[in-house]
């Protein structure tokens, strides 16, 4: 895991893919290093993901290199930050898609609320 200002990346692997509340709508589980995980909404027109894919997720305040029409790769924002025992919680909106990840990995230097990000999340291919 590479954590510092305005980047954070991980390597991660698929763990579920469910249908979520809404149409059209499916929740990804990415489980990685030192068991971070991110939870996100992924709409089923840009659904790329398959159970155990192993994946390698970025988030950084700059556009990160991505393979067009191979990653998932969106801008948002960073609306919230908490503590939740003791692990570190992040939100991310893009476009109303929400991303939530969970690490024992302190982040509080590394991104500060509203921070316009990027998150990238490249897989191996299928």
């Amino acid at each position: 895991m590479n954590i510092k200002e305005g980047l954070l990346e991980f390597n991660a692997r698929v763990t579920k893919i469910e249908q979520g509340s809404l149409p059209q709508i499916y929740v990804v589980t990415f489980i990685g290093d030192e068991n971070t995980q991110l939870i996100g909404d992924i709409h089923e027109y840009i659904q790329i993901f398959s159970n155990n894919q192993k994946v390698k997720i970025v988030i950084s305040r700059e556009k990160p290199n991505y393979r067009e029409n191979k990653d998932f790769c969106g801008s948002g924002y960073l609306f919230q930050k908490r503590k939740e025992n003791d692990l570190n919680v992040i939100f991310i909106s893009i476009g109303g898609l929400l991303f939530k990840l969970i690490t024992l990995m302190e982040l509080n230097k590394a991104f500060n609320i509203m921070d316009k990000v990027y998150l990238c999340i490249s897989g191996e291919d299928k």
